[in-house]
């Protein structure tokens, strides 16, 4: 028998090395001689490696080599790990005396002493780097971040419940006073977490609780769901959860009866429904449900007002953009309303000052674009007309106050004093026996004159107002003898400007007096 090839033991202890390949077989010839590998340059980049990494990786020491063995001192060169550069293998020993060198074939391939586990390290190590690498390139790429998850901003939060062992107490002393809807609600806010916390002897009296209830809703079930049906929700609820809990007894009772159910559940569950998209937010879908629903069951009470809060919640958004002039928009955010809610109050005349505002704004527009032509002509007074008999839109409304207020301040400017009125040269406050008299008077202002009003009191009568003609020279009246009676008359003049200024000739209190001449005024005249 042939004997066994000997593979000669490291000469010494080697430094930690790279990546060595497989050594293949090994020839009789002796390996040629491989100086050692260069110095690295100081700077090299894989210099940094961790030297803990490289601690870890190195393979164990080899035995000392055995007596008579001069060891090989080790060579002078650097060997640094991941260059797959190596020591040269170190030659065969020669064959003992007598005994011939065995064939080439006849020795096996043995890799290098600890280079499959240095072999592994290393591979562990780059798949590593590679992996922190993608990783890293992935976050710094735009768009590769996972998104955040989405905010509700306009979902209500529910409000913060009590302890659960303050809502356990709370639900048992209502089951003693006989207010089971209420106890059911309050125990439907137990959650996993809220039973977790609670001990044992407290789980055991939440169970007896839910019995309780449980069974005496059975008992209740056919009354229940007749009072849910015509608009109680607490006990509609109540008839639901223990129709779903036990369905045998929905089955034993009468056909009508378990058509009412299927009602019942179908009312309760489009409720449920609106109760979810409010807490989102969602108030079309709160009124497309609980139009539903008032279709389904009309008596049905909303105790939470859910339809309400959504309806008043879009009309607020929609009075925001009518404000903002987006009048299309404004209509659309109501539509839902006007589909699922047609009758609710106000809703129709809101809708037609919305379609009014759209069609107006085009006219109050170019009534704003004329109103700087009206200061130029210093004619205030005509565009404060104007703007006094248009009712402007939302959307427009600060515009107009804006035009009203330049134009009050330049009639304030221009109209500083009040009318003067005056009786006019030629005529007198006097007259014959029997004769028409005529006044005329004359008004004046700094800015315009208004309006100019007579109040006449004829002998025996009261005050009253009297026409006059108006004319280029004055304001002018006749008053025939069957007014003035040939007795004395009493009037007084009043003038009104664009301000609303007023100036008289004569008062209320004190009135001008029209007086008939006597006999000997005459002749002396």
């Amino acid at each position: 028998m042939a004997a066994a090839p000997v593979i000669p033991a490291p000469a010494d202890p080697a430094p930690p090395i790279g990546p060595i390949s497989p050594i293949g077989p090994i020839a009789a010839a002796p390996a040629p001689v491989v100086p050692d590998p260069e110095p690295l340059p100081e700077g090299d980049v894989l210099s940094s490696v961790d030297d803990d990494l490289l601690a870890a990786l190195a393979p164990t020491p080899p035995p000392p080599p055995p007596p008579g063995k001069a060891a090989k001192p080790p060579g002078s060169g650097r060997v640094l790990p991941f260059l797959g550069r190596s020591r040269p293998a170190p030659a065969p020993a020669p064959a003992a005396e007598g005994q011939a060198a065995a064939p080439d074939e006849a020795v096996p391939a043995v890799p290098a002493r600890g280079s499959r586990p240095l072999l592994l390290g290393v591979a562990a190590a780059l798949l590593l780097i590679a992996a922190l690498a993608v990783l890293w390139i992935m976050l710094r790429e735009p768009g590769t971040a996972a998104p955040p998850p989405p905010v509700l901003a306009a979902a209500p939060r529910r409000p913060p419940q009590p302890p659960a062992a303050e809502r356990l107490e709370q639900a048992r002393l209502l089951v003693a006073e006989g207010e089971d809807d209420r106890a059911r609600q309050v125990l439907r806010t137990f959650t996993a977490a809220d039973e977790a916390a609670l001990p044992p002897s407290a789980c055991r009296v939440l169970d007896g609780l839910r019995e309780t209830l449980l069974l005496a809703a059975r008992d209740r079930l056919p009354d229940d769901l007749t009072a849910g049906l015509e608009g109680d929700l607490a006990r509609l609820r109540s008839a639901v959860d223990t129709g779903v809990e036990q369905p045998a007894l929905v089955a034993a009772l009468p056909p009508a009866a378990q058509a009412g159910f299927d009602r019942a559940r179908r009312a309760m569950e489009l409720y449920l429904q609106a109760e979810g998209a409010a807490r989102d937010g969602d108030h079309p879908a709160v009124l497309e449900h609980l139009g539903a629903l008032v279709a389904l069951a009309p008596q049905l009470a909303d105790p939470e007002g859910l339809r309400a809060k959504s309806a008043e919640a879009l009309e607020a958004e929609a009075g925001k953009l009518v404000e903002a002039g987006r009048y299309p928009e404004a209509l659309a955010k109501l539509e839902p309303l006007r589909r699922t809610w047609p009758e609710r109050s106000g809703l129709a005349a809101r809708v037609a000052s919305y379609e009014g505002y759209q069609k107006d704004e085009a006219e109050q527009k170019r009534i704003l674009e004329a109103i700087p032509a009206v200061e130029r002509r210093r004619k205030p007074h005509e565009g404060l007309e104007v703007l006094a008999a248009v009712k402007p839109t939302p959307h427009l409304a600060p515009e107009f106050a804006q035009a009203r207020g330049r134009l009050e301040n330049l009639l304030a400017q221009l109209d500083r004093q009040p009318p003067q009125v005056v009786l006019r040269d030629g005529y007198g406050l006097s007259y014959s026996r029997g004769s028409v008299v005529t006044l005329s008077f004359r008004a004046t202002d700094d800015y315009e004159v208004k309006s100019v009003k007579l109040m006449l009191r004829p002998p025996g009568g009261k005050m009253r107002s009297m026409a006059m003609e108006t004319t280029r020279q004055g304001h002018t009246i006749e008053i025939p003898p069957s007014l003035h009676q040939n007795g004395t008359v009493e009037f007084y003049v009043t003038a009104t400007d664009r301000s609303g200024h007023e100036g008289s000739l004569g008062t209320a209190a004190q009135p001008m007096k029209l007086t008939r001449e006597q006999g000997f005024e005459r002749i002396v005249r």
